[in-house]
């Protein structure tokens, strides 16, 4: 049975839609996504705990390349309706759905990409061997499927484990080094980071609230590697993702719909899957709506087929998405570029920690800017810090500013002036050979009045003044050559 045929039947029949939460932006209006790239020639595998074969990656045209599981259960996809199905639908259509069955509002950044289903979850039991599994799986086919990010939205643990004894950043790693972005969810306890989230070659996204500027109880800190996750952060409540037609949940959500577009309706099975109260219908016109608009809010209702959904696995598939927007742009874009590009226009959330937050805020217009010019600087140069023979190159690309200074404990944590190329970015050549077990602190200041770490090293530490101090070692300098 094709993946048509199990899914026509739910949509045999025009949509009846109704927006019904104006205040739930769709996912392109709030990263400020250009509509130049939709992910065309990329395909996204979506590594998860389960997958229902949803219209808004098969219709009118299945973009849905394949489904995959690596789990013990060898699950087919046809259907099922449980929570883990549900949770891997969410991610891939938050980052690659069309919006199909919203007459096209709720797209995802990609919404004309390929996608492969990659089934990590044994009832919701996510076991590292699996995700592993899946990584492996990914590289032995990405040319085959032009497999160029994956997202991962789970976590297995493995908080104190070094990322060299954890099977998953072993197998995340092995991506990167072949050509494949790896896209993670922080998670959302609010406590440590934990893998694959640790992973440092992960671009590891966090959480923030978008309508208010405050932050999301993500997962952040210092993992075992010294690295500071996560990277950067993007939207990650009151996001709108889909619910699985056919379901009680979608049922209800389609019948409140209704009865909010027509409040003199009466109909019994309406009212029935609304599972609104028996007194509703005695109720007056005033507290119906009143009735209505909460139970709408408090089931999460955003139209007939939509809900919205918060944590961090929303968060993590728009950074994919937008990934594979910047690759239809530009192929030739190494995992490395990537993450340059997107920690180099991510932008700080005022008012909160460093820590929390990484390097800041998701900028998507910024991002198509660099990657829409040929010879932008960015794309052109190493930044952060690098190693020639015996002596190491700090650079920075700030071509608005009129001085950068660069402190360290090699200066004394006095600033020295760093020198202006002619495309905005400032060197620093440090003629200090750093022996084994050597430790530099650094960072710098801009215009005299901003302190940063340097935003393209994830090594760092407090700097005991509420910033951080970027870190550099022989061993750091091996892993970053």
């Amino acid at each position: 049975m094709s993946y048509s045929d199990i899914v026509r039947p739910l949509i045999s029949e025009p949509t009846r839609w109704t927006y019904v939460r104006d205040w739930v932006s769709p996912t392109l209006v709030r990263l400020d996504s250009p509509r130049k790239a939709a992910g065309r020639g990329v395909s996204i595998a979506i590594v998860d705990a389960g997958f229902y074969p949803h219209p808004d990656l098969l219709f009118p045209l299945c973009r849905v390349l394949g489904h995959f599981d690596f789990s013990v259960d060898d699950e087919p996809l046809d259907g099922r309706t449980d929570a883990g199905n549900w949770h891997g639908t969410m991610t891939a259509v938050i980052a690659a759905g069309n919006g199909f069955l919203g007459q096209g509002l709720y797209r995802g950044p990609a919404y004309l990409s390929k996608v492969l289903l990659l089934k990590a979850g044994e009832k919701l039991s996510i076991r590292p061997h699996a995700i592993a599994r899946a990584l492996k799986w990914v590289i032995e086919q990405k040319d085959r499927y032009h497999i160029r990010v994956v997202n991962i939205s789970l976590g297995v643990g493995e908080e104190n484990r070094k990322s060299e004894r954890s099977l998953v950043d072993h197998w995340i790693r092995k991506c990167v080094n072949s050509g494949i972005c790896v896209v993670v969810a922080a998670g959302n306890s609010g406590g440590t980071v934990g893998s694959p989230a640790k992973s440092p070659e992960a671009i590891t996204v966090g959480g923030y609230f978008d309508h208010c500027d405050e932050m999301f109880h993500s997962d952040y800190g210092f993992t075992p590697d010294r690295v500071l996750k996560p990277d950067l952060i993007a939207p990650s409540a009151l996001v709108a993702s889909p619910i699985l037609p056919g379901t009680p949940q979608q049922k209800r959500a389609a019948a409140l719909c209704r009865l909010m577009a027509d409040p003199e309706c009466l109909d019994e099975e309406t009212l029935k899957n609304a599972q609104l109260p028996e007194s509703y219908s005695e109720n007056s016109p005033d507290d119906r709506s009143n009735e209505l608009l909460g139970q709408a809010a408090g089931h999460k209702v955003v139209g007939t087929y939509y809900e919205h959904a918060d944590g961090t696995s929303v968060a993590a598939p728009m950074v994919a998405g937008t990934i594979a927007q910047l690759l239809e742009l530009r192929p030739e874009l190494t995992p490395r570029d990537i993450r340059r590009i997107l920690l180099q226009t991510s932008r700080r959330l005022p008012g909160a920690s460093r820590e929390r937050q990484g390097r800041g805020i998701l900028r998507a217009a910024d991002a198509f800017k660099i990657v829409e010019q040929e010879n932008h600087p960015v794309l052109k140069t190493i930044l952060g810090t690098e190693r020639v023979e015996n002596a190491l190159v700090f650079r920075v690309y700030e071509p608005d500013a009129e001085k950068v200074e660069v402190a360290g404990d090699f200066t004394d944590w006095k600033t020295t002036p760093m020198e202006r190329r002619d495309d905005g970015v400032w060197e620093y050549v440090l003629e200090l050979p750093i022996s084994d077990g050597e430790k530099r602190a650094y960072k710098f200041l801009y215009d005299g009045k901003r302190w940063e770490e340097d935003r393209h090293n994830p090594y760092c530490e407090p700097d005991r003044m509420g910033g951080l101090n970027s870190l550099i070692d022989r061993d750091l300098l091996l892993l970053r050559a």
